[in-house]
């Protein structure tokens, strides 16, 4: 296994891959709604270099009380192909906590739909600051892709 196609990266090993063509960074920060905080701001004030918003509420299938379900292929496809993700691009998730519990989730969903190249960052946000590495503010702007829909594999 080549060292950029690692399942779970250090902040130091993935910031030497940046730049590299093909590499996509999530933040996949979901916030319990009881907290007050809303991710997407919090995203804007702090994120690694590039990185767009996965919304996993958004990027989902509504159902009624249960919030975030499992999407389907079509809603998949269309809600990362907006984020300018191919379904060849090497896939670096994280979020703010560094537990990673949001962002083993994104993980998860885009294994299901068969991106075959995706990784967490090991420690998430809180361990790349701690690294001094860079950040950026504002939200980004991808160029969307049409991506298939890719029926689900797990």
């Amino acid at each position: 296994m080549r060292k950029e196609d690692a399942e779970l990266i250090a902040p130091e090993a993935l910031a030497a891959e940046l730049g590299r063509p093909g590499l996509r960074l999530v933040d996949a920060t979901w916030i319990a709604p009881a907290q007050g905080l809303d991710p997407r701001a919090s995203h804007a004030e702090a994120r690694l270099p590039g990185a767009v918003f996965f919304d996993i509420d958004r990027v989902a299938t509504p159902s009624g009380d249960v919030p975030h379900m499992l999407p389907d292929a079509e809603t998949f496809a269309a809600g990362v192909g907006a984020l300018g993700i191919g379904p060849e691009d090497h896939v670096v998730v994280y979020d703010q906590s560094g537990v990673a519990s949001a962002a083993s989730r994104a993980w998860w969903t885009f294994l299901h739909f068969g991106q075959r190249r995706v990784s967490l960052l090991d420690g998430g946000l809180p361990a790349w600051r701690a690294a001094r590495l860079p950040v950026e503010t504002g939200r980004a702007a991808p160029a969307a892709v049409d991506r298939p829909a890719t029926p689900g594999r797990l």
